[in-house]
C-alpha cells in the first residue's frame, strides 16, 4: 500500500510539474522551441509573396553544384558559418551571377570568411539588454532591443571599400553589413539569435526581421 500511494504522488508530482523550457539554440524551421526558426519560415511567404519558399537540408554542395539559379535569394541563419574551400567558392559563384546570399551568424569562418575579410567578436560588457537599430533613416525605428546574450555579437573586421554598413547596436558596432559580389549581394548580420521565434515575438523586434 505505501508503495503503491508513493508511486501515485510520484506519477501526480511528474503530470504537475511543467517540462524545462529548452533554451537551446536549434535554428531549426521545423523547432518552435525559443531559438528555433519555425516563425521565420512562416514569414518568408509575405516578405517574397510573389516567389516560392523552399527548406532544404541539402548541402551549399549538393543545392548549387549541379543546378542553375537566376535572381534567388539563398538563405542562412546558424550560430556560426563556415563552409568548407568548395563550398565557400561555389557559393560566391552563385553570388556573382547576379544572386544573393543572406548569412545571419555569430561566428564566420573558413575560406568565406577570409575572402570576403570579414570577423566578429563578442562584447561581453553589456547591460541587462542591448538596443539595435538599422543605418538608413527609412529603415530606422525608435529602437529593438534584446536580452543579454542575444546580439551581443559585431563585425570587428571588414572591408570598408567593398562594404555598406546596414545596421548597428547601440554603441555603434556595426551588425549588420552588405557586400557587393559580381552581380550580387552577400547580406551579413551577426545576430542570428534574432531571427528566431522568440525574438520576433519580442515586442516590435519581429519589424526588424521583415526590413532585413
Amino acid at each position: 500500500v505505501a508503495l503503491g500511494i508513493c508511486a501515485a504522488v510520484a506519477v501526480l508530482l511528474h503530470a504537475v510539474i511543467p517540462t524545462p523550457l529548452n533554451w537551446a539554440p536549434s535554428f531549426s524551421a521545423a523547432n518552435k522551441i525559443p531559438y528555433g526558426n519555425y516563425i521565420l519560415l512562416k514569414v518568408l511567404p509575405h516578405i517574397f509573396p510573389q516567389h516560392s519558399v523552399d527548406v532544404t537540408e541539402e548541402s551549399i554542395f549538393k543545392m548549387l553544384k549541379e543546378r542553375s539559379f537566376e535572381q534567388t535569394n539563398y538563405i542562412f541563419v546558424n550560430s556560426a558559418f563556415a563552409p568548407d574551400k568548395v563550398e565557400a567558392e561555389i557559393l560566391l559563384d552563385f553570388v556573382a551571377a547576379g544572386n544573393h546570399v543572406f548569412i545571419a551568424a555569430e561566428r564566420f569562418g573558413g575560406k568565406l570568411a577570409d575572402t570576403l575579410k570579414v570577423k566578429t567578436e563578442r562584447n561581453f560588457l553589456r547591460p541587462d539588454s542591448v538596443g539595435v537599430n538599422f543605418v538608413q533613416a527609412a529603415l530606422k525605428s525608435p529602437g529593438y532591443r534584446y536580452k543579454t546574450g542575444t546580439a551581443m555579437h559585431y563585425f570587428s573586421s571588414f572591408d570598408t571599400t567593398k562594404t555598406v554598413v546596414l545596421g548597428v547596436n547601440d554603441q555603434d558596432q556595426v551588425n549588420f553589413i552588405k557586400l557587393r559580389w559580381g552581380q550580387g549581394n552577400l547580406w551579413l548580420s551577426s545576430i542570428s539569435l534574432a531571427f528566431t521565434n522568440y525574438n520576433m515575438l519580442a515586442a516590435d523586434n519581429g519589424d526588424y526581421v521583415v526590413k532585413a
